[in-house]
């Protein structure tokens, strides 16, 4: 068994982030710290996996996608170049116009300045222009003489998931705000905490997550699972009023386990070796409204 000491920790070669880990002498990890390497540059393969199930049937699409990531500092900030390349469908066959469409990112650059994990897009008008014309090009549509159907809805769906830099990471690009927004943050063995929110499925309100935390040092490598969830009962606060608010006075007639329940959790998941040199982060969501069930996992693992 390993004993860690609080002021030994390791630069991960490849990405921004090193770890502190505190623990006891007789091994066990107690606390995890992610620290901003700001003297880590260079050049680094990455791979992207995705993967989407919807229903008990598991139907689905998993892809792989191929990522170079250069890094260089700039004062107390790192400079990075997001690269992608080639994806690949790793479930079931495609045609090569599906195949065309799931490529859509390939050679697309972001410029990304990272610091006290803030994540700042600099190329952000560029990227929205050429991430519009990639989708239209893709479903093969006419910008200049289509001007409904589905060109509406794609301007729509732009001017509601990417009107600023963040919600264009987070809409399209989850993967990116997954790997970097893990700087400078703290994971504490068996902690429960209010680490993030979501919005309210039935009113125009936002639902707090609790986190649950656990770490656990193996043979060979150290695995570190946060999972977010929303307590039952603030659910059924939410549905309640949400209740109130559509059928008014009807509402305490209509049975409450006949409304559509809706559910979600998240699971993250980081890996290290040994040398406390992180390998692999995960991130997969479980959302289940009304009967349908989704299972998303965005994963960013470190060649």
């Amino acid at each position: 068994m390993v004993c860690i000491k609080n002021n030994g920790f390791q630069i991960i070669t490849i990405v921004i982030v090193g770890l502190s880990l505190l623990s006891s002498c007789s091994g066990e990890l107690n606390e995890v710290q992610i620290e901003s390497l700001v003297n880590e540059q260079g050049s680094h393969e990455l791979v992207v996996s995705r993967k989407k199930e919807a229903g008990q049937g598991g139907a689905g699409m998993y892809t792989e996608t191929q990522v170079n990531l250069s890094a260089k500092q700039k004062g107390d900030a790192l400079l990075f170049n997001w690269i992608y390349g080639r994806t690949e469908a790793l479930k079931g066959q495609v045609s090569p116009r599906e195949q065309e469409i799931i490529n859509v990112y390939e050679g697309m650059v972001f410029e990304l300045e990272v610091k006290d994990q803030q994540i700042e897009l600099l190329n952000y008008p560029a990227v929205r222009k050429e991430l519009e014309s990639l989708f239209l090009k893709a479903y093969r549509i006419d910008s200049v003489s289509d001007k409904s159907g589905m060109y509406a809805e794609v301007q729509q769906m732009f001017k509601s998931k990417a009107s600023t830099s963040q919600s264009l990471l987070s809409s399209f690009f989850p993967e990116i705000p997954l790997l970097f927004t893990t700087l400078g943050s703290t994971l504490e063995h068996n902690s429960i905490v209010v680490t993030d929110s979501i919005s309210s499925p039935y009113q125009q309100d936002v639902i707090h997550l609790i986190s649950k935390v656990s770490i656990e040092k193996m043979e060979d490598e150290i695995e570190i699972i946060r999972t977010d969830s929303i307590p039952p009962a603030v659910l059924q606060e939410q549905l309640q009023k949400y209740i109130q608010n559509v059928f008014g006075d009807k509402a305490a007639s209509i049975p409450f386990d006949q409304m559509p329940q809706f559910n979600y959790r998240a699971v993250y998941a980081y890996w290290l070796n040994d040398d406390a040199e992180l390998n692999e982060v995960e991130k997969t969501m479980y959302i289940s409204n009304g009967g349908r069930a989704m299972k998303n996992t965005i994963a960013v693992e470190i060649k």
